[in-house]
């Protein structure tokens, strides 16, 4: 089942396999190199029944877990149920220590060429880990450039220069440092290197002149917005308070709005600055056959 999954998701449809490229390009230390579902059929098909046995009991543990419960429940009786349910289990999880990756010294770049229908462009650099106010301001600058129509990077290269047919700008949500991703798909006249320059180019514009009180409104709006919306579903609530507790502080999602409220125009320039250079640059053109 796994393995057609892999075949599924990452062999059998355009693209599948961005994410194992850019892992590969951005990580050469760190374990987030590799895929969870591995990097290739074969690892999955070569895993012994011990293997598996012994991971799962070394690592899925009570200690290792975290358990949400979202509702109009009794919180006394919730206690009693998990205690019911998952005391009894053995609590020693086997954590090793995980290497860093060091900081990045020198830019990246990896071809490919696939029977894909169109040229795509992947530029990623690292960044803090998640839930750090770094990140919390390169989650707004994001925004500002490319979350909806009226973005910078859509705007100028989608609408009006016409070099793209559409462009994303995300960041990662991991534990350990993650990476910032501007991905782009280009139009058939248009060449990988005028699409670097043009991204470089809007990004750069956006370090020399900060975004205006606007933008800023709208970036800050919509965090608001999101959040309202997430927390009236109990299911997304319990999803995103296992997630804060797992990476330290469940308690942040009472604070998280004002974090992003915070965050001034010119600090997100400033930390643009510090993020979108070149020695910390992942380049991946994934070029169709022509």
């Amino acid at each position: 089942m796994v393995i057609e999954e892999f075949k599924q998701r990452c062999l059998n449809q355009p693209y599948g396999d961005l994410a194992h490229l850019l892992r590969a390009l951005a990580y050469k230390v760190h374990p987030y190199k590799w895929p969870t579902i591995g990097v290739k059929p074969e690892h999955i098909a070569e895993a012994t029944e011990d293997e598996i046995r012994n991971f799962y009991f070394s690592y899925y543990t009570p200690d290792n877990a975290v358990l949400a419960i979202a509702g109009d429940v009794d919180a006394d009786n919730m206690f009693k149920l998990a205690e019911k349910h998952f005391g009894h289990i053995n609590s020693k999880c086997n954590k090793t220590s995980i290497p860093q990756e060091p900081p990045q010294t020198h830019q990246r770049r990896c071809v490919v060429e696939r029977d894909v229908p169109v040229d795509l462009l992947q530029m990623c650099y690292h960044i803090d880990r998640h839930r750090t106010h770094t990140n919390v301001v390169l989650d707004m600058a994001t925004d500002i450039l490319a979350y909806g129509p009226s973005a910078r990077l859509t705007q100028q290269l989608v609408r009006k220069q016409r070099i793209f047919s559409e462009i994303d700008a995300t960041i990662t949500e991991s534990l350990d440092p993650g990476l910032m991703t501007i991905t782009a798909v280009l139009l058939p006249e248009t060449s990988f290197e005028q699409a670097e320059k043009a991204i470089k180019q809007v990004v750069s514009e956006m370090i020399s002149t900060p975004p205006s009180q606007y933008e800023l409104d709208k970036a800050k709006n919509r965090a608001e917005a999101d959040k309202a919306l997430a927390e009236m579903n109990c299911n997304t609530k319990a999803r995103a308070l296992a997630s804060l507790e797992a990476s330290g502080d469940a308690n942040y999602i009472n604070t998280e709005l004002d974090e992003f409220n915070a965050v001034s125009a010119k600090e997100i320039s400033d930390t643009l600055a510090r993020v979108f250079i070149e020695s910390n640059e992942n380049i991946l053109h994934y070029k169709a056959k022509r």
